[in-house]
């Protein structure tokens, strides 16, 4: 009797051990996927596509996705899948591996990768069958065409069920009802660079003849130029997040309207980590036969973007976005889908939007002289006549009609900019005669200039000679001095 009570015991042990390690095991799995770290990790390079569109930078490492299929999805249909390492060189490796599900069963998958200027097509071998437990649980689906988002509660009761489903002798019906979940897998190595083009397109047939692709189209973003803001419609496969990454991680999305996803179309993640945005009140609509690839560290949000945008032109320094629940007045952000450029090179001054090339007037005086080559100015800071001769002075100008002791800043006093030609403030040189009388004769005026009676006059100007320009000379600026009873005054001469 005491050793059937400490088998009971042990028992009870046991069982709390594996309900604890299940509890424990679906709570951190949804953690992990639910709240993503939005580490920034090292810069990574970006390109340029074959149609001028910026995109990536590209994740390092594995990059492991979820498909999330239209509830009008016919024939084979794409789970999950893994690509390691996604951002490759030529000479690389590069491992792919796919979870295709199909009720009648798949009879071939392949990828076709098309880069700059190759495009291979791999076989993938089919390496076996996983159940629900193996894969991911399904963060989110499409009902009634529709994207939703599924609540924590939601996703672990739906996983719990499948998984128990398949443990509790009803693996049978449930594959009846889909098909087996397959594992194919394959790998190549890489010939070219995709720098404007990188497409993975798998392709699965069943043994019906039906054939679904399932295209990840890195190099074309969806979402990353302008014009922003009304309903986006999604006419080819595309991805998000090659934006870059700020402090809220990769944030990517549509501002200001609905989105649509054309039949057959795939939108997937480039990122690893981040959110996938869209506004309150806003739908997705999943075309039959499209799709939504996200990663397991990459969520979607319902709340409002924006770009920093200090001056408020419509006109943005960065496409980095963030995002706000609020969707109110952020400080020194505008709306995504207020941006009309991306273009911005000063965000302090809305003047002042883009790159341009053109004489600016750099000291102020309304004469231009200083050739702007594709700088950050406004359109009236370029927009002068080359005519200003020095401008770094803004007294010195064609208009110029002062006279100046000190150069102009480059030695030079050419300050009216008449080519070099320098005309003197004063050319008059000074001499000196007896002032006359009316009423006094000869005579009488040599007497009394003798004793100093009667003032002799003089003529003003420089006393030897003009003194170079800025220099100082000897200058008579009254009859004190032709009498005799004045010093010997000083002048700067004066130049333009």
């Amino acid at each position: 009797m005491k050793t059937n009570k400490n088998n009971l015991i042990i028992w009870v042990a046991i069982v709390l051990v594996v309900v604890l390690g299940l509890v424990w095991y679906f709570s951190d799995k949804s953690r992990s996927l639910l709240s993503p770290t939005t580490s920034q990790g090292p810069a990574r390079e970006q390109y340029t596509n074959a149609k001028g569109k910026k995109w990536g930078p590209l994740p390092e490492g594995v990059y492991a996705f979820q498909v999330t299929n239209s509830d009008k999805t016919e024939g084979p249909k794409f789970l999950e899948g893994k690509i390691d390492p996604l951002d490759v060189s030529v000479g690389d490796t590069q491992n792919m591996r796919v979870v295709v599900q199909d009720s009648v069963g798949i009879v071939s998958v392949t990828a076709e990768i098309e880069t700059d200027k190759d495009t291979v097509v791999v076989p993938l071998k089919k390496t076996g069958i996983v159940t629900y437990e193996n894969l991911m649980p399904e963060r989110y689906a499409v009902q009634e065409g529709q994207l939703k988002i599924l609540s924590k509660e939601d996703i672990e009761l739906n996983y719990k069920q499948k998984i128990l489903a398949e443990k509790d002798g009803l693996i049978k019906s449930v594959r009846a009802a889909g098909g087996d979940k397959e594992v194919w897998e394959g790998s190549w190595v890489v010939r070219d660079t995709h720098t404007t083009t990188y497409h993975t397109v798998f392709k699965a047939k069943n043994t019906a003849g039906q054939e679904k692709s399932l295209t990840m189209a890195w190099s074309d973003p969806c979402f990353a130029n302008p014009p922003f803001g009304g309903n986006k419609n999604i006419t080819s496969s595309c991805s998000f997040g090659a934006v870059g990454v700020g402090s809220y991680g990769a944030v990517d999305g549509w501002d200001g309207g609905n989105i649509t996803l054309d039949p057959g179309v795939n939108v997937s993640s480039l990122e690893t980590v981040g959110y996938f945005v869209w506004n309150p009140g806003k739908s997705i609509t999943i075309g039959s036969n499209a799709s939504f690839t996200l990663t397991s560290g990459h969520q979607l949000r319902q709340s409002c973007l924006y770009l920093t945008d200090g001056d408020l032109d419509g006109d943005a320094l960065s496409s980095i976005r963030s995002y706000n629940d609020g969707c109110g007045t952020v400080s020194g952000k505008n709306r995504l889908q207020s941006i009309v450029s991306l273009s911005d090179c000063d965000d302090t001054r809305s003047d002042r939007d883009i790159l341009r090339s053109g004489y600016r007037d750099a000291d102020g005086d309304t004469y231009g002289g200083t050739y702007a080559n594709n700088e950050c100015y406004s359109a009236a800071e370029v927009g002068f006549t080359n005519t200003d001769c020095y401008d770094s002075n803004g007294s010195a100008n064609p208009g110029q009609t002062g006279w100046f002791t000190t150069n102009r800043g480059d030695g030079s006093f050419d300050y009216n900019c008449s080519s070099g030609s320098i005309e003197y403030d004063e050319t008059a040189v000074s001499y000196c005669q007896l002032a006359k009388a009316p009423d006094k004769n000869f005579l009488t005026l040599l007497k009394d200039s003798l004793i100093k009676k009667v003032a002799a006059v003089g003529e003003y100007g420089w006393i030897g000679g003009i003194p170079a320009c800025g220099d100082s000379g000897p200058f008579n600026w009254s009859d004190s001095f032709c009498e005799g009873t004045g010093g010997t005054p000083y002048k700067t001469s004066a130049c333009h």
